[in-house]
C-alpha cells in the first residue's frame, strides 16, 4: 500500500479500519462499560492508542519506502525488548527472566538477518 501510494494515505486506511472494526466490536461486545462512569476516559484512552499506533504506522511506513526493507524491519523487531520491559513496569508482569531471554532469541535472529544478508 505505501508502494502505491503514500505513507500517511496507507496509514490513514489501514489504521482507520482496524479502528472502526475495533471500536464496533468493544462497543457491541462490552455496551455496559460505556454506559458507567469514567466512559469518556476510556474513549480517550482508545483514541489516544489509536493515535500513537496511526503515528507508529506512519513512521513505519515512511522507513520502508526510504530504506532497505530487511533493515527496516529488522529495527522495527526490536521493540518486542519494550513489549518485554514494559510489560514489567506497567503490567507487573512475572517470569521476566523467561521472557526477556525469548526477546534476546528473536533479537539474536534479527542480527544474523543484518550481519549475513
Amino acid at each position: 500500500a505505501t508502494l502505491a501510494s503514500d505513507p500517511i494515505f496507507a496509514s490513514a486506511i489501514t489504521t482507520g479500519l482496524i479502528s472502526i472494526f475495533s471500536f464496533g466490536y468493544l462497543y457491541w461486545s462490552k455496551k455496559n462499560d460505556f454506559k458507567q462512569d469514567g466512559a469518556l476516559r476510556k474513549v480517550f484512552y482508545l483514541v489516544s492508542g489509536g493515535v500513537i499506533m496511526a503515528l507508529g504506522n506512519i513512521l513505519h511506513n515512511s522507513a520502508l519506502s526510504l530504506g532497505l526493507v530487511s533493515y527496516t524491519i529488522a529495527i522495527k523487531r526490536t521493540g518486542i525488548l519494550f513489549g518485554v520491559l514494559w510489560g514489567y513496569l506497567f503490567f507487573g508482569e512475572k517470569s521476566i527472566s523467561q521472557k526477556l531471554i525469548g526477546a534476546l532469541v528473536a533479537i539474536s535472529g534479527i542480527l544474523v538477518i543484518l550481519i549475513f544478508r
